[in-house]
């Protein structure tokens, strides 16, 4: 992160909300400028039919396609409950890192593979500690439209406008 110019002890997290339903050039891209944000992408779990295995091994190798390079990725339904992200793609900048505390938080129970799974959402985040956009923009496009209406940490992560480089 530092080579890249960002503070890795930074309470801000960006997020990028995806799903392997989306076309696959749409998620490389999201992923490339994932991993050059210091973002996250994040699933709300394996693809149906799929093996958590067969996720990593095809999914995920699909993603990277041989560059040796992606973005953290994360299997957390649990952030789609506290960010309200109901439709992807998604980018959320939120001024907080921090672990949920869901503990005993309306359980959800779901069937895979035949199993009876669950797990506890998470309580909504503050509106006010986060900004969020919906729909098949870029990084650069929805770090530009946050910083516009105030957000700090879009304007460390964002990359300079013409002019702003010092030659």
């Amino acid at each position: 992160l530092d080579f890249l110019g960002l503070d890795a002890e930074s309470n801000s997290s960006l997020y990028y909300f995806v799903s392997f339903n989306m076309p696959l050039p749409m998620l490389r891209a999201y992923a490339t400028e994932a991993m050059w944000a210091g973002g996250t992408l994040v699933v709300r779990g394996v693809p149906p039919g799929k093996t958590l295995g067969e996720f990593v091994l095809e999914n995920l190798q699909d993603l990277v396609y041989d560059k040796g390079a992606s973005a953290n990725l994360s299997i957390d339904p649990r952030l789609f409950d506290a960010y309200g992200v109901k439709v992807v793609p998604a980018i959320v900048l939120s001024t907080e890192r921090k672990n949920f505390e869901c503990q005993g938080v309306n359980p959800v129970s779901f069937t895979y593979q035949g199993q009876a799974l669950s797990y506890d959402t998470c309580p909504p985040v503050d509106p006010d500690k986060y900004w969020k956009m919906t729909g098949a923009v870029t990084s650069d496009y929805a770090l530009r439209e946050f910083a516009d209406v105030g957000a700090q940490p879009a304007r460390a992560i964002r990359p300079p406008e013409p002019g702003e480089i010092d030659r």
